[in-house]
């Protein structure tokens, strides 16, 4: 999700991250990187009531566009946000890189369908 790239005033979240450690120990010159697989989901459930609704009224601050006029920022139609991502962690016991999906929303202008996150995670 692109920054301000959604508008909402009330909003319900859910995100999954399941690590797995099966796959990379059954082949031997990886077993001994201690790598661990990762699959994450992301859903995002959103809304804009009509008084908070720039489209509705014309007096409240408008939504971003862009430098031809097309709308950078959006309300949620009825369908969630979600991204899918699959992912390999403990890559130098502090690291982590996904491939994360984007699913719905593909029609929205500058937006990819996929791309390569990266994590720094310390744990004491």
């Amino acid at each position: 999700m692109g920054f301000l790239e959604f508008l909402s005033d009330h909003y319900a979240s859910l995100f999954v991250d399941q690590n797995f450690k099966n796959f990379f120990n059954k082949i031997p010159l990886l077993r001994c990187l201690q790598l661990r697989e990762a699959a994450s989901v992301k859903l995002l459930f959103d809304g804009i009531r009509n008084q908070n609704n720039p489209d509705q009224d014309p007096n409240l601050h408008q939504l971003l566009r862009d430098e031809r006029g097309q709308a950078t920022t959006f309300a949620l139609d009825r369908q969630p946000y979600v991204e899918a991502g699959l992912g390999v962690g403990n890559i130098f016991k502090v690291l982590r890189l996904d491939v994360v999906r984007r699913l719905p929303y593909l029609y929205h202008p500058n937006v990819a369908a996929q791309g390569l996150r990266g994590r720094f995670k310390v744990s004491f």
